[in-house]
């Protein structure tokens, strides 16, 4: 049996159509353009250290544990966003220093700095350059404190000013968020264990998201 349908019926089914069609064309402004994340796992194969090795050395009244070489500054340079152009420059350095005490002291040093403009790094504070270690799943957001530079380890045989263990660095490359996962290493070294990056401009990442 025919059933004929009637004009509003038909204009309706035509407009929820519509609006079907329309919603699975732009679902990204419905519910947010899902994530593309940029992830590279290096497995502790990118790192570096200032220090090849300690030796014991006594003269007169003073012991001291001495690095060799006596001087020395490593860079690390990263691309995270692989379009060929460095984004952090990443320093490794000692230097003897005689103050605080008539022995021959040692200054250890580790900073991270933005290679580029649109580069920035997460701190712990406004117009700070202590650094902010992450845990993995915090969120990185714009709320942040971003800052061109830090530091994450400054020593001296006098005090230990800061250091770091394993743990997220909170990065922003343009509009776009990201982290690196480093850990600590004897003579004054350092790894790149991974990283990520939020190919989405101005949307957030998750530290260990990929």
């Amino acid at each position: 049996m025919f059933v004929r349908s009637s004009p509003l019926r038909v204009q309706f089914r035509v407009v929820f159509l519509l609006i079907v069609f329309i919603g699975a064309c732009s679902k990204d402004s419905f519910f947010g353009r899902p994530d593309v994340v940029l992830f590279r796992d290096f497995d502790g194969t990118l790192s570096a250290h200032s220090i090849l090795h300690d030796t014991d050395y006594t003269v007169g009244p003073c012991s001291e544990n001495t690095p060799i070489p006596r001087d020395s500054t490593i860079n690390l340079r990263l691309d995270v966003n692989e379009d060929g152009i460095e984004d952090l420059f990443i320093t490794l350095e000692h230097r003897n220093k005689t103050f605080c005490s008539p022995c021959t002291l040692y200054e250890k040093h580790v900073n991270i700095k933005c290679s580029n403009f649109g580069c920035k790094v997460a701190t712990n504070g406004f117009e700070s350059i202590n650094h902010r270690l992450f845990n993995k799943g915090d969120l990185l957001t714009k709320d942040l404190f971003w800052t061109p530079e830090i530091d994450i380890a400054h020593f001296n045989s006098c005090s230990v000013s800061s250091d770091f263990g394993e743990g997220y660095i909170g990065i922003k490359i343009n509009e776009l968020f990201g982290y690196i996962r480093i850990a600590r290493l004897p003579h004054n070294g350092l790894a790149i264990l991974e990283w990520g990056l939020n190919q989405i401009k101005n949307k957030d990442i998750k530290c260990g998201q990929h």
